[in-house]
């Protein structure tokens, strides 16, 4: 947003690149997106492969690195997710340019919420896939999501509670639990790049927060290729004969366990983004914890997790 001008999603995406822009930039190299001038190319047959695009995703991931706020450098990985961010600011540059007074019909809607939904899924997909660049014990594991497609990942579905939209995770029906367990300890590696050293949260938009459920995905996709062990043995049974599982080219077996370095840095500070998840903030404000500084929410990640010194509050 800061390269485009803009505080929140709300404000309007403009200006935009323009048709003869774009021309002089495809056939002669002239102009095209810069820091001083950073602009899409949103036409309506605009693809995030253009040529005008894919030098924008170059400029981002290149001031993405030089700012130093994050810990992912993986540059093509930053221009991959850059590109697929587009087709949502895309959707924002129609939808902040439309004005109508009419009411959007239910299939308009609806298709809005399959949208939305399938958004959310390749959020995550990609956040996982980046958090194998935090850390050494991570790298081999960058393979596997080299392969696997966000058809892989489980879905969610809103709800309100009490006011308060609420993401309910859905489940895949042949993907096994050992899989399942896997690819959400990547949300807690994630989530443990956003605190600081002395445990604090860092400034900048968080995921939105998903709830174990017992739903299954509406439609979904069986995907090929994946190790063996990514597959709920049960359901090929049940539900595929010899042949059928054989075209599923399933790879051999991998290891999916974490090194007890990976799970150091990950539970603690993730489970101090849950308190703050499940409890309001107004309820930590009246309790006993904060009327001492020493027993911060940090001091009582300390007493929790005795082991984990990045959670002690600073001595004054």
């Amino acid at each position: 947003m800061r390269l485009m001008g803009r505080r929140c999603r709300t404000d309007p995406i403009n200006p935009v690149a323009s048709a003869a822009e774009l021309h002089a930039f495809k056939f002669r190299r002239a102009g095209g997106p810069s820091l001083e001038d950073f602009r899409l190319d949103l036409a309506d047959k605009a693809s995030p492969t253009s040529p005008w695009n894919i030098r924008a995703a170059e400029v981002f991931a290149e001031d993405f690195i030089a700012c130093g706020w994050y810990s992912c450098s993986n540059k093509d990985f930053i221009q991959s997710t850059f590109r697929t961010h587009m087709i949502q600011l895309k959707a924002q540059y129609v939808l902040l340019s439309e004005v109508s007074d009419e009411e959007p019909s239910i299939e308009e809607l609806d298709e809005k919420r399959v949208k939305a939904r399938e958004q959310r899924r390749r959020s995550v997909f990609y956040r996982r896939w980046g958090a194998c660049d935090v850390h050494p014990d991570l790298f081999r594991f960058r393979p596997l999501f080299e392969t696997m497609t966000m058809q892989a990942v489980s879905g969610d579905e809103t709800d309100h509670v009490n006011g308060q939209v609420r993401y309910a995770e859905t489940s895949i029906p042949w993907r096994s639990i050992l899989a399942r367990v896997f690819l959400r300890t990547f949300d807690r590696i994630h989530l443990s790049t956003r605190f600081t050293s002395a445990g604090r949260a860092t400034a900048g938009g968080w995921p939105h927060r998903r709830v174990p459920s017992k739903r299954v995905e509406r439609s979904w996709k069986l995907v090929k290729g994946l190790p063996v062990n990514f597959y709920d043995p049960v359901w090929l049974k049940e539900n595929l004969d010899e042949h059928e599982q054989r075209q599923l080219n399933m790879q051999p077996a991998v290891d999916l366990s974490f090194t007890p370095s990976i799970e150091r840095q990950s539970i603690p500070r993730v489970f101090f983004y849950n308190l703050l998840t499940y409890f309001p903030i107004d309820w930590w404000q009246g309790s006993l914890v904060l009327q001492d500084p020493k027993r911060s929410l940090c001091h009582l990640m300390t007493l929790l997790y005795p082991q984990f010194n990045c959670f002690k509050t600073p001595s004054h």
